[in-house]
């Protein structure tokens, strides 16, 4: 197997898809691309990024990715302007399945089901990649962003999928806006889509859960009060109230996401060892403008 990363930061779309593509099969010195993961900053006009990969790798390989707030290589990192960045794999041993499935914003559960009954009866899989749009809706001026519930889409897809593989990868963002985002579903660009590539073959997968969160004293409180994405009170006070007290102000209502501060469940020993890979953590990325809940 062989792996090649591109990078590159310019205005012009087209452009930037063939010159990360060309850079990535230069450096991994590729001959064959199988399969390509790619990202772009939201600036980037997705499409035009899209046709320019194309245009190097051709219109038979997979693409998969979509919306960045940044790119990070071992020899670059940029947060501004019109980064972009790809990974082109060269393997005749690891078998790639891609499949997408769209309406993650109308039902999440849905998508993740119609995304594995496209996969179920595909390749022994080894381990499943996806990528999804994380933006249900944007923010407004009165309103804190929605994001499309990533447990709902695994809950869906590990219902339906007949391989019991394991799931990695993560929602898009494509700025700290949290304006829409693009998906790349293989052969298009999509959004409202989650795409996911069941890998095979010659492969050992090995992967790790860092999120960098630590509990901040230990105590374990019980949420008595939520309806979707909103979080209403916890031990039957109000949430909002409870995080006034743990800032000791209300400048944190203003940040959007929330800094500093989610909420997790420890899925591991109680009062065990901290060990970061069994906690799941939600994102605040708001305040209700009546200050009567959260959203997750």
């Amino acid at each position: 197997m062989k792996v090649g990363i591109g990078y590159d930061n310019q205005k012009n779309s087209i452009s930037l898809g063939k010159k990360v593509a060309n850079n990535a099969i230069k450096n991994g010195k590729i001959e064959r691309p199988a399969f390509v993961i790619a990202f772009c900053s939201g600036q980037v006009d997705h499409e035009e990024y899209f046709k320019g990969l194309q245009i190097v790798v051709g219109n038979q390989v997979p693409i998969i990715g979509g919306s960045a707030i940044g790119i990070i290589t071992n020899e670059s990192l940029s947060y501004e302007g019109y980064t972009a960045g790809v990974a082109i794999i060269e393997s005749e041993t690891i078998q790639f399945r891609v499949a997408s499935a769209d309406g993650l914003n109308k039902n999440e559960k849905l998508a993740g089901q119609k995304l594995a009954k496209k996969l179920s009866d595909s390749i022994d899989g080894r381990i499943l990649l996806i990528f999804y749009d994380s933006i249900k809706n944007p923010p407004t001026e009165t309103t804190p962003p929605v994001i499309n519930a990533s447990s709902l889409l695994i809950q869906g897809i590990e219902e339906t999928l007949k391989s019991d593989v394991p799931i990695i990868g993560g929602g898009v963002i494509g700025d700290y806006e949290f304006s829409h985002t693009k998906q790349f579903c293989g052969s298009y660009v999509d959004n409202q889509s989650v795409v996911g590539t069941l890998l095979g073959g010659d492969l050992n997968p090995h992967f790790r859960i860092m999120h960098g969160c630590i509990p901040k004293d230990g105590i374990y409180h019980t949420i008595t009060k939520i309806e979707g994405s909103v979080l209403y009170e916890v031990d039957g006070k109000s949430v909002v109230n409870m995080i006034d007290n743990q800032y000791g102000n209300k400048d944190w209502r203003s940040q959007v996401p929330v800094k500093r501060l989610t909420i997790g469940v420890n899925y591991g020993e109680k009062f065990g060892n901290l060990k970061e890979k069994y906690f799941l953590n939600r994102l605040i990325t708001g305040v209700l403008p009546n200050g009567e809940g959260i959203v997750l």
